[in-house]
């Protein structure tokens, strides 16, 4: 085997700490909490704006006790970060705004929170109705202005997986259940 190979491997294998695929695996094996809403697939620019908030959600791993921004996480809606010019609700109108749509993907995430017993801490509706979620239970984000937060009130930590296939997106929260965490939803 090749000397300058040999060293790549042994380095990439002490990259990495030791049981951590292992430790997050076992720490993250059951769904908490999961919601999954549908969209226009035909909308091109929406669509792909749902894309780049949830490849950039996916994987967010939550420590307990810590704070979940979407806004620090989903980042800044630029072209730069791929975003595109698609419809938003600004002022009881409509018009377009780069990353128009991602609000679906913060209420999609709302809602697993919701419905995994987080601790939510900021969220506010949208100012028209919207017809991915049931009335009320939107969560409307705007860089710099309005953020959804939550807090990882388990006792072990949260892994947030979501995707887009066709016309559905789903996002989950998984993790180890805590047999006193009851959530109801009416």
């Amino acid at each position: 085997m090749d000397t300058k190979l040999r060293i790549l491997i042994v380095f990439l294998l002490l990259a990495l700490p030791a049981g951590l695929y292992a430790q997050s695996a076992a720490e993250s094996r059951v769904c908490l909490g999961t919601f999954t809403t549908r969209f226009n697939a035909g909308n091109a620019a929406r669509t792909s704006n749902l894309k780049v908030a949830v490849r950039k959600l996916n994987g967010t791993y939550l420590q307990p006790g810590s704070v979940f921004s979407f806004n620090r996480v989903v980042g800044e809606r630029t072209a730069g970060a791929g975003y595109r010019e698609a419809i938003v609700f600004q002022g009881g109108e409509q018009k377009l705004e780069l990353g128009g749509g991602v609000c679906q993907v913060s209420s999609t995430l709302f809602n697993a929170a919701l419905l995994a017993g987080m601790e939510i801490l900021s969220r506010r509706s949208h100012s028209r109705m919207v017809d991915y979620v049931p009335a009320g239970r939107d969560a409307m984000v705007y860089w710099g202005q309005q953020d959804f937060s939550f807090r990882n009130n388990a006792k072990s930590p949260v892994v947030i997986r979501a995707s887009v296939e066709g016309s559905r997106m789903t996002i989950a929260l998984w993790g180890t259940p805590d047999s006193k965490k009851r959530c109801t939803v009416t």
